[in-house]
């Protein structure tokens, strides 16, 4: 399996921990995005951006220290907590269909994403 597939692309959270997500692909929506060139991931937890560096090779994945901006929300910031709970928890990547899955080491998952258009940011 090649990284092309996982890099490159806007992923926009749909389960975490076995839990559907309800968020769209709006700005808003908690979303990924791993640009091969930097092995930099960039994103939004649904309120906050964040930015990490990352490693993949084959099937394993890595993310470095998370950063996050501290922005106050008006939204539960619980969906955002466990979400950069589980990116701390990643170690490894695969596809199913046009669905990513982001597994622990265990190879199970803890966060499933769905490719989408990159989020269009402006009025909120």
């Amino acid at each position: 399996m090649s990284s092309n597939s996982l890099e490159g692309a806007h992923w926009y959270l749909a389960q975490l921990s076995g839990q559907a997500v309800q968020g769209g692909d709006g700005p808003r929506a908690a979303h990924l995005f791993l640009d091969a060139e930097k092995k930099r991931l960039t994103g939004s937890g649904g309120c906050n951006r964040l930015v990490a560096a990352y490693t993949v090779q084959d099937t394993t994945l890595r993310f470095g220290d998370i950063a996050a901006t501290k922005m106050a929300c008006p939204r539960d910031m619980a969906l955002e907590r466990q979400f950069v709970q589980a990116l701390g928890q990643v170690a490894g990547w695969r596809m199913r269909g046009s669905e990513l899955e982001l597994l622990d080491g265990a190879g199970q998952p803890v966060a499933g994403f769905r490719a989408g258009d990159a989020p269009r940011l402006g009025r909120r």
